[in-house]
C-alpha cells in the first residue's frame, strides 16, 4: 500500500492556504496535488496497485475559523484530493484516514473525497460520528477506530471490547440505512 502521510497538511504549509500572492485556488490545486497523479501512473506501470491510501487530507487542520471562508477551503481540499487520486485505475481502491472526532461537521466534504474506504478516529467521541454518517446517507466503506493511538494511556481489554461492541452496533445502523 502506498501511504502519503500528512501530505496535504505539509504541502499546504509550503504553498499557503490563502491567496497571499500565490495565485488562484485552481493553480494551488495543481501545485499541491498535481505531482501525485503522475506518480500513480509511473508507479503502477507494469504493476498492479490494489490499494492507495492518501492519509490526512487536511479537511480540519487548516479549516478557517470564519464560517464564510470554510466552504471555499473545503472545496479546495476535496478538489486537491480528487486531483491527486485521479491517476488511480478503476480497480484500485482509494483509502483515506481522518484523525478527528468532529467529522459530522464536515461530512459533505468527506463524502466529496469519493474514497472507497475512509478510516476515522472515532474512539474519543465514543462513535458519535456514526449517526451523522447514517443521516447523511454515506454509501462507501467506513472504518471507525476504537482506540486513539495518540492517547496517553493504553486501554484495558474490557475497554477495547466495549469500544468494538459500540462500533459494531453503530456501523450496523449505518449499513442498514
Amino acid at each position: 500500500m502506498w501511504v502519503l502521510d500528512r501530505f496535504y497538511a505539509h504541502l499546504r504549509s509550503m504553498v499557503g492556504a490563502t491567496d497571499s500572492g500565490r495565485g488562484t485556488a485552481e493553480r494551488r490545486d495543481t501545485r499541491v496535488a498535481g505531482p501525485i497523479g503522475p506518480r500513480l501512473f509511473a508507479t503502477r506501470a507494469g504493476h498492479s496497485i490494489g490499494i492507495i491510501q492518501v492519509d490526512e487530507p487536511a479537511l480540519r487542520e487548516l479549516l478557517p475559523l470564519k464560517k464564510a471562508d470554510q466552504r471555499s477551503y473545503l472545496d479546495w481540499s476535496v478538489n486537491s484530493f480528487l486531483l491527486s487520486t485521479a491517476g488511480a485505475k478503476d480497480d484500485t481502491q482509494v483509502h483515506t484516514h481522518l484523525c478527528y472526532s468532529e467529522l459530522g461537521e464536515i461530512i459533505d466534504a468527506i463524502d466529496g473525497l469519493d474514497a472507497d474506504v475512509t478510516s476515522i478516529e472515532a474512539a474519543r467521541s465514543r462513535m458519535e460520528v456514526l449517526p451523522a454518517i447514517k443521516q447523511h446517507g454515506y454509501e462507501r466503506q467506513i472504518g471507525p477506530g476504537v482506540w486513539d493511538i495518540h492517547s496517553p494511556r493504553v486501554p484495558s481489554t474490557q475497554e477495547v471490547t466495549e469500544s468494538l461492541e459500540h462500533m459494531l452496533e453503530g456501523t450496523k445502523a449505518v449499513r442498514s440505512a
